[in-house]
C-alpha cells in the first residue's frame, strides 16, 4: 500500500513505457471528463446540497490547483509513475489507479485518508507525460547524495493508453482544475469504462449528477457530473452522460448516442461561487480583475458587519479584493459619510490601484486635502431639504492594498449629479476607465445646470427641457476626465439633447478615443453623419457615442434601437471596435444576417452589438434571450480572440444555453454567455440560478478566458426557500443577508480557455 501524504521512499527510478498519443486510427469520437473540485472532511461543508452536521465551515478544503504531474524518478514508491499535489491532498498515478492520500482539517500532509480509484482493465496500459511544464523540480533531501533526485520534469498532463480497448484515460490540470477524460476511438463500447473505488465508505449520485464519495473517517470527495460533447467548427453538440452505480465500490460512465465522425468538448468548470455580505442587504454592480487573477468587486452596504465595516452608517460603498481561488478576502473597504453612498463603476492601473466612482449624499463624504472638489453640491448641502437625491458623483482612488485614500473627490453641480445611479434602488447607472498613466474616465448622468465643463468641452451646456415637476432640468449625461493625481479635470462636457439621457457604459481604446453608452430618450440627440442609425425610432434608444482622444470632438454616434424601449446599459473595445449590451423591446431591433437569435423572443430581450471601427456599420448585432424578459443591464468584457462575455439577468426557463453550469428558471436568474467573435454561435451559456431574485450586474474576463462576474441574490435569504449556487473553500459559502447579498463567481475551463 502507498504511504499516506508526505511519506516518500526514495527507490530506483521507475521508467515510463511510452505510445504516442492519438495513435488511434479515424477520430476521437468520445470524451468523457470528471472534475474534482474540493475535498471535505468531517463535518460541515456548506455547498449547493446544503449543509452537513460534524465540523465547522473552516474544515472545508479546496482542492488548489496541482503544481503538474511529476515523474517519478525514485523519489517515491516504485509503483508510482506520476504524483501532484494540492491544498488538503496528494495524488499518485500508477499503472493502473489514482491514489489519493487525503489530509485531516488541521494537518495538510499528515495522518490522512487514502481512497483508490482503479479504472484500468485486464491490460497494463501504457502511460507518459504530455505538455511538459517550463521548469524542473529538485528533491535534495537526506544526508546522502544517491538519494537526492534532480532535473525533475513535470507534465501538464498524463496520458493512460488502452484503459480498455480503444480507451484513452488523461488526466490534467486544467485552469487549477485537476480533472480527468475518458477517449473512445471509433467503435469503442463506453460500457466499459470500470471505475473501482477502494477505501470508500460509500458511493452515491446527488440529484445534479456528482459522484459523491464517502470516505470512513469523514467527510467525501465529490467527483462533478460527468458532460460530453461533440462538435465541428460552431455546430457543436452536448452528448449525455452520467455516472452509474454497479454495485460495491464500482462505478460505470453512461454515454449518450452520438456521431461517431466528431470529436467532443469539455464543460467548463465552476472555479468558485460566494456570497459577499453581511446581516442587512448588500448589492454588488462594479467588477474588475488584476494580472494575477485577484478579482475586485464594488458596490452598496447596508451592513454593520459586513466584511471590513466596523460601522455604517445608512448605506456605504465598499470594494473587495478576492484571492485568485476564491478562498479568501484580501481586503474589503468600506467608503462613506453620514448619508447613503452607493458605488457602481469599478477599475483598476497597473499597480493594483482601484478607482471607483459612484453617488453620495454625504457632505461629510471622504475627500483628500488636494482633490479637485471637496464640497457636496456648490454650497456643501447634498440634501439641503430632506428629499433628495440632492446628490453628487464622487470619484475615489484606493491604493492597492485598499487600506488609503490615494485621492477622494465630489464631482457635480447643485442639481442631481449621478455617476452611479444604483439599479437596485431605481436609479440609472455609472462607469469608469483608466489609462495607462492613471487619468480616470467617468460618464454617468446630471441635472445640475452648472456641472463642471472643461473649455474645449464638446457641449458646454444642459441640452434643457422639463422633465420632472419641480426639477429644473431633464438629466444629461456627462463624459468627464479627471487627472492621476484627482487634483483637476482634463476635459469635460455635458452629452444630450432636450429630453432625458444618460451615460451608463464607459471604455477606451489604446489611442485614449473614449466609448460611451448609455439611453437617449431625446430626439435630437447628438448624432454624426453617417451614424449606422442616425434617428431616434421612439420610446428611447440606447445610444453608442466616441470621442477623439483628449475630447477634440466626436468620432461618431449613433442611436442604437427600434421603434420599443432599448437601453445600452455596458460597452467594451477590442482594438477600435465597440461591443454594446443592453435590452430591448423592440421587435424591430437592427439585427444582423447569420447570428445567434435574428428574432425577438420576449417582451423585452438583451442585445449584443459590435460596431465598426467607424461606427458606420455593424459587424454583427444579435437579440439574447428567451421566451419572458431579460434585462442586460449588467456588464460586457471582450477577450484577446473578439468574444463578447455578457451577464445579465433572466426570468425564462428557456434563455439560449450552451454547456450550461445551471439550469434556468421562470424566476429572476444571472445569466452568463460567451458568444463567438462573428456573433454567429455561443461558446458558452448558462444560468446562475438559485429559485428567487439572483441578478448578474458585471463581467470580467481575464488573460486566460475565465470570466469573472458580480451582482447579488436574494436566494437563501429569509424570503426564499432556494439556495444560490456556491462552492466548497469559497471565502463565504452561506448567505448572510437578511434580503439580498452581493455575489462573486468565477467560470474557468474549456470552452471559455480554449475557443
Amino acid at each position: 500500500m502507498l504511504g499516506a501524504a508526505g511519506r516518500t521512499p526514495t527507490t530506483e527510478r521507475a521508467v515510463p513505457q511510452v505510445k504516442p498519443f492519438g495513435r488511434h486510427s479515424g477520430v476521437v469520437l468520445a470524451v468523457v471528463s470528471a472534475a474534482l473540485p474540493a475535498l471535505w472532511f468531517g463535518g460541515v461543508a456548506t455547498g449547493d446540497d446544503g449543509p452537513r452536521t460534524g465540523a465547522t465551515e473552516a474544515d472545508a478544503i479546496h482542492a488548489a490547483p496541482p503544481a503538474g504531474f511529476e515523474l517519478n524518478v525514485g523519489q517515491t514508491d516504485p509503483r508510482v509513475r506520476f504524483s501532484s499535489a494540492g491544498k488538503g491532498f496528494r495524488l499518485f498515478l500508477t499503472n493502473q489507479e489514482a491514489v489519493f492520500a487525503l489530509a485531516q482539517p488541521g494537518s495538510p500532509t499528515q495522518g490522512g485518508q487514502v481512497l483508490r480509484m482503479r479504472f484500468g482493465g485486464a491490460a497494463t496500459p501504457a502511460v507518459q507525460g504530455m505538455q511538459e511544464l517550463p521548469g524542473r523540480a529538485n528533491r535534495l533531501v537526506g544526508a546522502d547524495p544517491t538519494q537526492w533526485r534532480t532535473g525533475i520534469p513535470r507534465f501538464s498532463r498524463v496520458q493512460y493508453a488502452d484503459v480498455h480497448p480503444g480507451v484513452d484515460l488523461v488526466f490534467r490540470d486544467e485552469a487549477g482544475r485537476l480533472e480527468y477524460d475518458f477517449m473512445l476511438a471509433p467503435g469503442a463500447d463506453p460500457a466499459q469504462i470500470r471505475l473501482g473505488f477502494q477505501g470508500a465508505a460509500g458511493l452515491a449520485v446527488d440529484d445534479r449528477g456528482d459522484l459523491r464519495v464517502a470516505l470512513p473517517g469523514g467527510g467525501e470527495l465529490r467527483q462533478l457530473a460527468p458532460v460530453a460533447y461533440q462538435g465541428a467548427g460552431q455546430t457543436r453538440r452536448p452528448v449525455s452522460s452520467q455516472y452509474r452505480l454497479l454495485g460495491g465500490d464500482r462505478v460505470g460512465i453512461e454515454v449518450g448516442q452520438h456521431d461517431p465522425a466528431l470529436p467532443l468538448v469539455i464543460d467548463p468548470v465552476l472555479s468558485y461561487s460566494s456570497f459577499l455580505g453581511g446581516g442587512d442587504y448588500d448589492s454588488a454592480y462594479g467588477i474588475a480583475v488584476d494580472a494575477d487573477g485577484n478579482t475586485y468587486v464594488s458596490g452598496l452596504t447596508a451592513s454593520y458587519d459586513f466584511p471590513g465595516a466596523s460601522t455604517v452608517a445608512g448605506i456605504d460603498a465598499f470594494v473587495t479584493k478576492v484571492s485568485p481561488d476564491g478562498s479568501q478576502i484580501v481586503y474589503s473597504t468600506t467608503l462613506g459619510g453620514s448619508a447613503d453612498e452607493r458605488a457602481n463603476g469599478l477599475a483598476l492601473d497597473a499597480l493594483g490601484n482601484a478607482y471607483l466612482t459612484g453617488r453620495t449624499e454625504s457632505p461629510d463624504f471622504p475627500t483628500t486635502g488636494r482633490a479637485y472638489d471637496r464640497t457636496c453640491g456648490t454650497d456643501g448641502a447634498c440634501n439641503p431639504d430632506g428629499l433628495g437625491p440632492h446628490a453628487d458623483a464622487f470619484v475615489t482612488k484606493l491604493n492597492a492594498s485598499g487600506s488609503a485614500l490615494v485621492y477622494s473627490t465630489f464631482l457635480g453641480g447643485s442639481g442631481y449629479d449621478n455617476g452611479n445611479p444604483n439599479r437596485f434602488f431605481g436609479d440609472g447607472a455609472g462607469d469608469i476607465a483608466v489609462d495607462g498613466a492613471g487619468n480616470a474616465y467617468l460618464t454617468g448622468s446630471t441635472q445640475s445646470a452648472n456641472f463642471p465643463v472643461t473649455a474645449n468641452a464638446f457641449q458646454p451646456s444642459n441640452g434643457g427641457g422639463i422633465c420632472t415637476p419641480g426639477t429644473p432640468l431633464c438629466q444629461d449625461a456627462f463624459v468627464t476626465t479627471l487627472n492621476a493625481a484627482g487634483t483637476r479635470l482634463l476635459y469635460s462636457t455635458y452629452l444630450g439633447g432636450s429630453d432625458i439621457d444618460e451615460g451608463f457604459g464607459i471604455a477606451l481604446d489604446s489611442s485614449r478615443a473614449v466609448y460611451v453608452t448609455g439611453r437617449a430618450v431625446s430626439g435630437n440627440f447628438p448624432v454624426t453623419p453617417g451614424a449606422v442609425r442616425p434617428r431616434s425610432r421612439g420610446g428611447g434608444d440606447g445610444f453608442v457615442t466616441k470621442f477623439r482622444a483628449n475630447g477634440t470632438g466626436l468620432a461618431y454616434s449613433t442611436y442604437l434601437g427600434g421603434n420599443g424601449t432599448d437601453t445600452a446599459s455596458a460597452i467594451a473595445v477590442r482594438g477600435r471596435e465597440a461591443y454594446v449590451t443592453g435590452y430591448t423591446s423592440s421587435f424591430d431591433f437592427p439585427t444582423t444576417p447569420g447570428v445567434f437569435q435574428p428574432a425577438k423572443s420576449g417582451d423585452f430581450d438583451a442585445f449584443v452589438t459590435r460596431l465598426t471601427a467607424a461606427g458606420s456599420r455593424f459587424v454583427y448585432s444579435s437579440y439574447l434571450g428567451g421566451l419572458t424578459d431579460e434585462l442586460s443591464d449588467g456588464g460586457i468584457a471582450v477577450d484577446a480572440t473578439g468574444r463578447a462575455y455578457v451577464t445579465g439577468t433572466t426570468e425564462s426557463g428557456e434563455f439560449p444555453q450552451r454547456r450550461p453550469l445551471d439550469g434556468c428558471t421562470r424566476t429572476l436568474g444571472m445569466f452568463v454567455t460567451v458568444v463567438q467573435a462573428a456573433g454567429s454561435g455561443l461558446d458558452f451559456s448558462t444560468c446562475i440560478d438559485g429559485g428567487l431574485n439572483d441578478y448578474g450586474t458585471d463581467i470580467a474576463v481575464d488573460a486566460a478566458g475565465a470570466a469573472h462576474v458580480t451582482g447579488h441574490s436574494a436566494s437563501s435569504g429569509s424570503f426564499s426557500t432556494q439556495r444560490f449556487p456556491t462552492t466548497a473553500g469559497a471565502f463565504q459559502p452561506g448567505f448572510e443577508g437578511g434580503a439580498l447579498d452581493a455575489v462573486v463567481v468565477r467560470i474557468e475551463g474549456p470552452p471559455l480557455t480554449s475557443p
